[in-house]
C-alpha cells in the first residue's frame, strides 16, 4: 500500500457471459458490487453501457476541473 496520500476511486463489477444453445450472440449479467444493482444485457456492448452509467454518475457528482493553460 502506498503512503503517498493518493486516493483512488474504484468501481467493482462482476460480469457473467454466456451463450445459449443455438445462439450466436453472447448475453451477460452485470452487477455493480457496492449497490448490488444487476443488469441483464443481450449483447456484449451492453456491458459497457451498464458500466458507463456508473462512471457518468460519478462525473455528474464530481466534475473534473477545467485545465487552464497560461499563454
Amino acid at each position: 500500500m502506498s503512503d503517498s496520500g493518493d486516493v483512488h476511486e474504484t468501481l467493482t463489477f462482476v460480469v457473467r457471459l454466456w451463450r445459449e444453445p443455438g445462439r450466436v450472440r453472447w448475453r451477460a449479467r452485470v452487477e455493480h458490487v457496492a449497490s448490488q444493482e444487476v443488469g441483464y444485457v443481450e449483447e456484449v456492448a451492453g456491458v459497457g453501457r451498464f458500466i458507463e452509467r456508473w462512471t457518468m454518475q460519478d462525473e455528474e457528482k464530481h466534475p473534473r476541473p477545467v485545465e487552464r493553460r497560461d499563454e
